[in-house]
């Protein structure tokens, strides 16, 4: 949008010198010609902006009225990556104070307007490479954020599982010591009585009379219910 308004000031300062010149209708029909080559020079991308480009500066040389719309060109130019397109606009003018018979001080007035209109661009260039890098550090930002959101969410759901799984514990084996507890823990994990004797630095003998005291305490017949007891209440207490 701000190209688009660029290039209609642009034309508005062409036009009116044009106008103070008083030149012939026949440089409507260079307005055509300007219009269409900055069109599709600005719409195509690279190396085919050449071919509006070269055609228009062509254009110029052999057809006077055009050469009032070279400024426009000069703007569509600045965008190009291509320096030798860039400051093609000057051997324009350089060959045009030999083989047209503009007036010099037209020549002046059109050579000060493409040295604006190439000032305008480059502000226009750096100011999109601004709001480019402002888009491109808010989508950053954006995407942290939903990141440090996301492992947030994942923690509170960590914590809340944690704190089921405790007030689960506390509920269903609130008669069992906290020594019984973890021997409960052990259990469920797969260990046998020496395994959670070297977990837990008891004997294996001790182990055997907490395990005789849980399933007592539970009214359960063998280790593998303590197992399934505590797992059924562990995934009843993380189901949502």
């Amino acid at each position: 949008m701000m190209r688009l308004s660029n290039i209609v000031a642009i034309y508005a300062f062409c036009l009116a010198l044009l106008a103070v010149s008083g030149s012939e209708i026949l440089s409507v029909v260079g307005l055509l010609f300007s219009i269409v080559a900055v069109c599709t020079s600005m719409a195509l991308k690279q190396p085919w902006p050449l071919i509006p480009q070269g055609a228009f500066y062509v254009i110029a040389l052999v057809f006077p009225p055009a050469m009032f719309f070279l400024p426009p060109m000069a703007y569509a130019a600045t965008y190009d990556r291509n320096w030798g397109l860039r400051l093609a606009w000057i051997a324009v003018f350089v060959v045009a104070l030999f083989v047209q018979q503009l007036n010099m001080l037209l020549l002046g007035a059109l050579f000060i307007i493409s040295l604006a209109a190439i000032l305008l661009a480059i502000r226009t260039i750096h100011e999109e490479a601004d709001r480019r890098g402002l888009i491109f550090a808010n989508n950053t930002l954006r995407e942290h954020n939903l990141a440090l959101a996301k492992e947030r969410d994942e923690l509170l759901r960590k914590n809340s599982l944690a704190n089921a799984q405790a007030n689960f514990e506390q509920e269903l084996f609130a008669d069992l010591s906290p020594r019984e507890l973890a021997i409960v823990r052990l259990i469920a994990e797969g260990m046998d009585n020496k395994q959670i004797a070297s977990e837990l630095y008891l004997s294996e003998g001790t182990v055997r009379n907490h395990v005789s005291a849980i399933l007592a305490k539970k009214q359960l017949s063998h280790r593998t219910q303590i197992a399934v007891t505590y797992y059924r209440g562990t995934h009843g207490a993380e189901s949502p």
